[in-house]
C-alpha cells in the first residue's frame, strides 16, 4: 500500500505521533495492526494483536552519538529488568530498543508505554515521516449483505472507500451504515477483484479503473465501477432490480406510456408538477 509522507508540526510525545499516523493511515486504507515510521533520525514499528485498541509491542531504531547516545542507554537501563531490549550498533550509527524485552509474566502496558515515552523523551521528535501500514483487514465483506441492506434503505447506490462504512445513496442523500466496520484498502481491492469478469480485472490492473455488471443472485444486478484514487481502491454499485417494475409499479398511465412508445420521431418533453 501506499506510503504517506506527513508533515506532524513539533509533538513532544511518542503517542501523539502515533495518533496521527493512525488518523493519516485510517483515513487512506484502514486502521492497520502494524505501523512503521520513518524518519530522518529515528525509525520505527508497533504491533497491536487488533484492528483497533493500543499497540503493545515496540521496536525503536535512533540514529545517535555522544552525550544523546549515553542519555538513551541510561534511559533504557532504568527501566524494570526485561522491559527493553536494548542493542547499541556502533559501526552503523544507530541503536535500538525492543519493547517489552525479555520479560517473563503479564505485562503491564501502561508501564510499557511509559517506557516507550521516557526513550523518546531522551531526543527531539522529527517533523516529517514517512508512515505505511500493513496487516490490514483482508476478511471479505458479505456482498449479499451489503446488497439486503440496499433494499431496506431503499438505495439507489452503495459506495466503498477505504477507511469508511458502506454509504448507501438515498433520494441523493448519503447515508453512512453501521452495517459492517470501516473496510481497509485490501478489503476493496480484493473484493473488485473477485467480483471483476477476467477482461474486467485485467482493465483495472492496465488502468486502474474499470466497469462491470454484477448480479446477486434474488436480490438484483448491479453496475459496478472500479477505481484507484491518490492510489488507494473504491468501489460503487448502481442498483437494478431483477424483475423491470410495471407501469402500475411506477405510478406511471399504461395507456399514456403505450401511446408515446408508438412515437417514431419527434422530441418528448416531460414536466414534473407537485402537488
Amino acid at each position: 500500500m501506499a506510503t504517506i509522507i506527513a508533515g506532524i508540526g513539533a509533538q513532544k510525545s511518542f503517542e501523539k505521533v502515533l495518533d496521527i499516523a493512525l488518523d493519516e493511515l485510517g483515513k487512506t486504507e484502514g486502521d492497520p495492526r502494524r505501523i512503521g515510521g520513518r524518519s530522518e533520525t529515528i525509525d520505527f514499528t508497533v504491533d497491536r494483536p487488533g484492528y483497533s485498541g493500543k499497540f503493545e509491542k515496540f521496536k525503536l531504531v535512533i540514529i545517535s552519538e555522544g552525550e544523546e547516545l549515553q542519555k538513551l542507554q541510561a534511559a533504557a537501563e532504568s527501566l524494570p529488568e526485561g522491559m527493553c531490549d536494548c542493542v547499541n550498533d556502533v559501526e552503523e550509527g544507530h541503536i535500538s530498543f525492543t519493547l517489552p524485552g525479555s520479560m517473563t509474566g503479564e505485562i503491564n502496558y501502561d508501564v510499557l508505554r511509559q517506557a516507550v515515552e521516557r526513550i523518546i523523551q531522551q531526543v527531539t521528535i522529527p517533523e516529517v515521516w514517512r508512515f505505511d501500514g500493513s496487516r490490514y483487514n483482508t476478511a471479505p465483506p458479505s456482498i449479499e449483505l451489503l446488497f439486503r441492506a440496499l433494499i431496506q434503505y431503499k438505495a439507489s447506490d452503495i459506495h466503498l472507500s477505504p477507511g469508511e462504512k458502506p454509504i448507501f445513496r438515498i433520494d441523493n442523500d448519503m447515508l453512512v451504515s453501521d452495517l459492517m466496520p470501516a473496510l481497509s484498502g485490501p478489503q476493496i481491492y480484493n473484493l473488485i477483484k473477485q467480483l471483476s469478469p477476467d477482461n474486467a480485472w485485467e482493465e483495472f490492473v492496465e488502468t486502474h479503473q474499470n466497469s462491470f455488471s454484477f448480479h446477486q443472485k434474488g436480490i438484483g444486478y448491479a453496475r459496478a465501477s472500479g477505481f484507484l484514487k491518490a492510489g488507494q481502491p473504491h468501489l460503487t454499485f448502481r442498483y437494478h432490480p431483477e424483475d423491470i417494475p410495471s407501469f402500475e409499479d411506477l405510478n406511471v398511465p399504461p395507456d399514456i406510456m403505450e401511446n408515446l412508445a408508438k412515437l417514431h420521431n419527434g422530441l418528448i418533453c416531460i414536466r414534473s408538477e407537485e402537488r
